[in-house]
């Protein structure tokens, strides 16, 4: 009975550790908050051309993604609005991305110049 808890334990940690897929349908509308300490300091639309450009990145990086349920405080807050009115909430931080939608909420570290052509992608 043991070796059967150790395999079950085994596959359940097996499971929680592999990556998750994100795949956030394309916005149909999105505006850009900037904080700074918490603070929110500017904002805009994005145009059409950058909801493009935003859609085409996360489907550059669908894998990867990791479940969280840490609150992260606001740096740069992407809200977009998808077909059907679903809303998600992308929040880019220094190296690291947090994607809320629904009740999930996913987060990655990416390279550098990933974060710079995502936010760039936001007209930053």
């Amino acid at each position: 009975m043991k070796l059967a808890n150790r395999i079950v334990l085994v596959l359940l940690l097996s499971v929680a550790l592999v990556g998750c897929k994100l795949d956030l349908p394309s916005p149909t509308s999105g505006s850009v908050h900037r904080f700074e300490k918490g603070a929110p300091v500017s904002s805009w639309q994005l145009t059409e051309r950058q909801l493009f450009a935003l859609s085409s990145w996360f489907k550059e990086h669908q894998s990867g993604w990791s479940r969280s349920y840490v609150t992260y405080v606001p740096k740069i807050d992407v809200r977009v609005v998808h077909g059907g009115g679903k809303q998600s909430s992308i929040n880019i931080w220094s190296q690291k991305v947090i994607v809320v939608t629904g009740e999930d909420q996913l987060v990655q570290d990416f390279e550098l110049s990933d974060i710079q052509s995502l936010l760039s992608a936001v007209g930053l």
